[in-house]
This record gives structure tokens, sequence and C-alpha cells, in this order.
């Protein structure tokens, strides 16, 4: 049986690698050259890493582990009914099953989208080349979003010497990381390292003349403000790519609905990683899209696995400073639930527990304390019996390349950054 995976992000690699442990033939496409990990772009922009130390697999190295790589080629249309891809050269390629791993694309409100000079985004890449090429002679800039996505951007900048603004339509930056209460150490961190914030303010529009950019906000008040700057980031997150999935007539919400086998209303066709929505949840985390891929890749092959939900696992270093966010933060948690803060010098960190059961927690300034770990072992068992269930062997397997590989056994390769 002949299987295909399209895309190399974290679900399509693990899927791939999953396949092949199972001893099934599976094709990798991918638009990429080579796949990479988007989570060391952030290194890349600032500079920190070179580009050759981003990859997460290239043609010789899939040819290795017994994957067919077609890389640089893009699937333009599945047609279930003959259980083909037809490619961008238009040859076609037929599968027994299929994996649509097709990840997403930026977000940005109609009025925001205008393709202007001094205009970039933060999501692949390609963007970041872009924004590396526009940085090099410019002296300021405007991140419009403060999630993750846009504070390592703006941290990438600031080291890069850009003068930085960070536009946030809610009152704190992390919104949907940190609540209110765990702000100020993060608000300190920016400013005493030269990152200006406009808070509770909406964007407009953008203006482009003279070769530079301005970003129109309406502040807290109604107040109107103009930003110029060099350039302006779009980092208001992502949406998943149903292009692929439209084609094939798999149905669709905010992305690819699945069940817990990762399979689509199509039978055949599965999804996994940032384009599939299960229980009306789309994670976009990297960890979620690897156990995804692994779920899916072993229903492919006949090895019964289920996905179950998970809670969000977000981890950062900004200015040197680690900032953690596990699971929902209060604000956005359903009922009442019990919060408890602790603060000692520049540390801060917050637990968040509904019904007995620890359901939130919080840090800023420390990874190593007491604690952590039985949290992590107890509240957060599932992700590891996750993995045991997708067949997928260490987490570190899919994480970003950034201070270099080694083989593990079995021949298989593991990425590990510092630290780890």
């Amino acid at each position: 049986m002949a299987f295909v995976v399209i895309g190399a992000g974290a679900a399509g690699l693990a899927a791939a690698t999953r396949l092949r442990e199972l001893g099934r033939e599976v094709t990798l496409i991918s638009r990429e050259v080579r796949a990479y990990s988007l989570c060391s772009l952030p290194y890349l922009l600032s500079g920190e890493v070179e580009e050759a130390r981003i990859f997460t697999g290239d043609e010789r190295m899939l040819r290795e582990m017994g994957i067919a790589p077609l890389l640089g080629r893009r699937a333009r249309e599945v047609d279930p009914k003959r259980k083909a891809v037809r490619l961008d050269d238009g040859t076609e390629l037929r599968y027994d099953g299929l994996l649509l791993a097709t990840g997403s694309v930026p977000f940005a409100p109609p009025p925001l989208a205008a393709d202007i000079p001094g205009l970039c985004y933060f999501n692949s890449l390609d963007d970041t080349r872009r924004l590396m090429e526009r940085a090099r002679t410019a002296r300021s800039a405007v991140v419009i979003g403060a999630g993750f996505t846009g504070l390592e951007c703006a941290y990438a900048l600031r080291r890069r010497g850009l003068d930085v603004t960070v536009v946030e339509m809610e009152d704190r930056v992390l919104p949907r990381i940190l609540d209110r209460d765990m702000f100020p150490p993060v608000e300190e961190l920016l400013a005493g390292n030269g990152v200006g914030l406009r808070l509770r303010s909406k964007v407009l529009g953008l203006d482009n003349g003279g070769g530079r950019v301005t970003v129109r906000l309406e502040g807290p008040g109604g107040a109107a403000e103009a930003l110029p700057a060099d350039l302006a980031v779009m980092c208001l997150g992502v949406r998943p790519d149903l292009a692929l999935a439209r084609s094939a007539g798999v149905r669709t919400g905010r992305g690819i609905l699945v069940g817990p086998d990762m399979q689509t209303s199509v039978p055949g066709i599965y999804a996994a990683g940032d384009v599939a929505e299960f229980e009306g949840q789309i994670p976009a985390t990297w960890l979620t899209a690897a156990i995804q891929g692994g779920v899916a890749a072993s229903n492919l092959a006949g090895r019964e696995a289920r996905f179950s939900h998970l809670d969000q696992v977000n981890i950062a270093t900004l200015f040197g400073v680690p900032v953690v966010g596990i699971g929902a933060p209060a604000t956005y948690q359903k009922g009442p639930c019990e919060q408890r803060l602790w603060k000692r010098g520049n540390v801060w960190r917050k637990l968040v527990s509904s019904g007995g059961r620890t359901t939130g927690f919080q840090s800023v300034g420390d990874l190593n304390f007491r604690g952590l770990a039985s949290l992590l072992s107890k509240e957060l068992a599932p992700l590891q019996e996750s993995f045991a269930r997708a067949g997928l062997h260490h987490p570190a397997l899919f994480c970003a390349p950034v201070f270099g590989m080694r083989p593990v056994s079995g021949g298989k390769r593991t990425h590990i950054r510092k630290g780890m």
C-alpha cells in the first residue's frame, strides 16, 4: 500500500517517520525545498543562528529514512474518488491513504491585508528572509500582535538594533497565555529592553509613503495615533490552510474536522497539525501537531490509535527570561476556579485549579523550581501517554534543531536545543 503525506512540518514529519517505522511506503510532498523548524525562526531573525542550522530534513536525509521526498513541489488538487493528488506540474500521484498536514497561513483583517512596501509577515522561512533583508537597512519597526510570535519577533528585531513598538488590542501582552496579574514582570522586561507597547489599541489601517509605513491606531478612549516606522510586521496569528481540503471535499469548520483517529469526513483521508480541528479546537502547537501526525499515521497503517485533548504547553525565552503558560489562563476558563500567585524577586508563578485539579500554570523568570516537575508529571501525564499511543519515542525528535543534531539509537535522529 502507498501512503502520501502533504506537508513537512511537525505533523507531516511525525507521520512519515511513523509510517516508515511500521514498514509502510510513504511519499512526503512539501512546497519547501528543505524541511525546517518554525520554532527556530526567531533565532534566525535575531542573528543567533545561521540558516543552515534550522533545517530538520533534506532530500538525502529523508531518503536515508526510507521516505520518498517530493520537495519544492506543490499539491494542487486531491481527487478522492480516484485517490489521486495532482501536483503543480500536472503529474498525478496515487495513494491508498492520504494525510493533509498543510499547516496554516498568516491572518490579517481585510483593512490590514494591503500589499504595501514595508509590510512584512513572520510565519515562514520566506517571510523571515524578506524581513531580514528589510531589517538590514531599517531603524524602526512596529509589530502588530503581542502573542508569542509577536514578542519573539520584537525580541529578534531589538537584537538587530531596531527601535520596536508592539501594538495589541487587549490590555496586556500574551493575553491567551498569561492572566492580567502575571503581566507586570513581562511589561517590566519589555520596557527594560527598549520595547514600546501600545495596549488597548486597534489598528485602523496602514499607509505608505516616502519609503516608510505608518500604522494608524485607535487607542484607549478613541484617541487617534499614527506610528511611522521603516517596517511593520503582522503577527496576528494564523488560519488553517484549507485549499486542498476544499478540493478533496472534506468537511471543514475553522479547520479540517477530524475525529479522535484524525480521519476526516472522507474515508482514507486524514488531517493533522495546524490545519486540523478536533472537538472545536485547533491547538496549533508543535508538540500537539507531532502527536496528531503519529496518531494519523498509526491509523493509516491499520494500528488503532486515538488523540485526546491536551492542555496547551507554551514556553518561550524573551530577552533571556523564560515565560511559561500551561493550560488556559483563568480569564478563559469556564466556571469558577481557584488562583494562587507567588512572587519571589524577579520570579512570578501562578497556579489555576478547578474541582481539585490543576488546570493552568504560568511562570515568568524561572523554569527550575520545586514542584514544576510534579505538576508536569501529574497534570500533564496525558502528554506522555499521547506520545506513546502515537508511537512517537521522544518529543525532542521534533524540536527546533537550533543548537545541533545528534543520532540516537535505531538510526533515528533527534534535534536538541541547548539545555534540554
